[in-house]
């Protein structure tokens, strides 16, 4: 899609003498928005509600460019801002596509109105409604099924029929697969005696499994915790902030050979194999 529009700015600002329509540059980004929108929303499992409020904006650069009749001060007052916070964002936030695609509505919105404004100009209103309508109704209806099927970090709805019964997600649908990974995981935090005053790292990317635990984050963010390459020598430089246990997950693979798990066993941590992964213990003395 980017480089459909990158092919069709140089086209437009090489053709000096605009023989080419502006029809035509609309015809290409509208069919890619589409097309974009389809298998991002419809085909490709891999956080699609993040890739689906992306498109429409480069519909609208694109409507933007080839309208006889511009409006720069939308252009300059909102889609420009917007796509200048969204890239603020983008190099604030850790979360990646997360944190773009949620900034993105702000471009887009602008992009549906630099869109709108465009086909208002075409001699032919039926076939600018029918685009329009065309492009906006696949944003809509593509959004909303995934509102309704899809599951972040899960399977789709309907595959998710399995019911946790205990721990912090009690009453919550799962597959077969993770209800087994949950309650193990659950099994292993209450098999290791930690209480409200013990400090907890988890490593990777688990979040949730803090959730298992009556225990402090000993992290710089719960986020993630990569195996390789963290930040952990750097803010364990204060001996009162090291965790009383780190827990790496099986998602992990060969927990024991990482940098992480070498960091803690130079540190006196005595390695214990888990249901779900290992845990690190602290050897106090």
């Amino acid at each position: 899609m980017l480089s459909t529009a990158e092919i069709c700015r140089l086209f437009f600002f090489l053709d000096k003498k605009k023989r080419i329509p502006g029809w035509f540059y609309m015809g290409a980004a509208g069919m890619v928005t589409a097309a974009y929108l389809l298998y991002y929303g419809l085909i490709w499992d891999h956080v699609p509600m993040n890739f689906i409020q992306v498109p429409v904006s480069f519909l609208g650069l694109a409507a933007y460019m080839t309208n006889p009749e511009r409006k720069k001060r939308i252009f300059i007052c909102w889609y420009l801002p917007a796509l200048f916070i969204t890239y603020l964002i983008h190099m604030a936030a850790d979360t990646g596509i997360l944190a773009v695609s949620s900034a993105y509505w702000l471009v887009s919105a602008s992009s549906v109105y630099l869109l709108w404004d465009h086909l208002k100009t075409w001699k032919k209103p039926s076939a600018a409604c029918v685009l329009f309508f065309c492009v906006c109704g696949i944003q809509i209806l593509t959004t909303a099924r995934l509102r309704v099927t899809y599951v972040w970090g899960d399977d789709p709805l309907p595959a998710l029929n399995a019911p946790m019964t205990e721990g912090p997600m009690k009453g919550i649908r799962t597959t077969k697969e993770n209800q087994e990974l949950y309650q193990e995981t659950l099994s292993d935090m209450q098999s290791l005696g930690l209480t409200k005053d013990s400090r907890l790292l988890v490593a990777g990317l688990a979040p949730w499994i803090y959730l298992d635990a009556d225990a402090r984050a000993a992290s710089y963010t719960t986020w993630e915790i990569p195996a390789e390459g963290s930040l952990l020598a750097r803010y364990y430089e204060q001996a009162h902030e090291m965790p009383d246990l780190v827990y790496i997950p099986e998602l992990i693979e060969d927990p024991l050979e990482t940098e992480l798990a070498g960091y803690f066993e130079e540190a006196g941590y005595t390695p214990v194999e888990m249901k779900r992964g290992v845990a690190m213990l602290r050897n106090h003395t």
